[in-house]
């Protein structure tokens, strides 16, 4: 893939392809916790326990950028993931708010 693709400005309509929020995360030996190894620590495994983390505002906060195309600086400049357009799903079928409502916990009806 490209490198133009990677660093390229994010247009309207488009986000990261990126799914690491949601399925990864990295622990450091220290206990710092890392959504994914293009960002900082966001927290530590002594301030809260590691679901408490995984569900809580600054967590939320980024999962909801990435789905909305409202990237801060660390993603929009990341050269990890291509960008693509926020309509496509990530599964065959699925668009935007249903992958919201699985991130989240929330159930429809």
């Amino acid at each position: 893939m490209s490198e133009k693709l990677h660093t390229a400005q994010c247009l309207k309509g488009q986000t990261r392809n990126c799914i690491y929020p949601w399925t990864d995360v990295e622990i450091q030996d220290n206990g710092d916790i890392r959504p994914c190894c293009a960002r900082k620590a966001c927290c530590h495994l002594t301030n809260a326990s590691l679901a408490k983390i995984l569900n809580g505002d600054e967590m939320r906060k980024l999962r909801s950028s990435l789905l909305s195309g409202n990237l801060d600086h660390t993603c929009m400049n990341c050269r990890l993931q291509p960008f693509r357009s926020k309509k496509r799903p990530h599964r065959e079928g699925e668009g935007v708010e249903a992958r919201s409502r699985r991130a989240t916990g929330l159930r429809c009806g």
